[in-house]
């Protein structure tokens, strides 16, 4: 049997940062813009709203801090109107997703 790991759900409503919604623009995708203030510092991360599912892989930079993910699992996230929900990948998620990594990385490579 399948195990699904739901690590977070935020909620536009209890988020402890702004969560801001910018409408596309032209050849712009709708974004979900989250931003919080850490140490001092605002932190923020861009999500493509259009893209409802997607692989996000491991968590860098400050993601960790923004979110409160564990910044050594990859993760997916499924996103609505008033939420998003960080997902922990199952292990062919995880195999997947490196391989393409990998032939994103060797079409780049071909490409120069």
């Amino acid at each position: 049997m399948l195990r699904i790991e739901i690590l977070m759900i935020i909620f536009k409503d209890n988020f402890d940062g702004e969560w801001i919604f910018i409408p596309r623009h032209n050849d712009i995708n709708n974004q979900l813009i989250l931003t919080k203030d850490y140490c001092g510092e605002k932190i923020t991360y861009n999500f493509n709203f259009d893209d409802k599912e997607c692989f996000m892989g491991k968590q860098v930079s400050l993601m960790n801090v923004l979110l409160g993910l564990d910044e050594t699992k990859f993760y997916k996230r499924i996103i609505n109107d008033n939420s998003i929900e960080f997902i922990v990948m199952n292990d062919n998620e995880i195999k997947d997703y490196k391989e393409a990594i990998r032939k994103e990385e060797n079409k780049e490579i071909n490409k120069n």
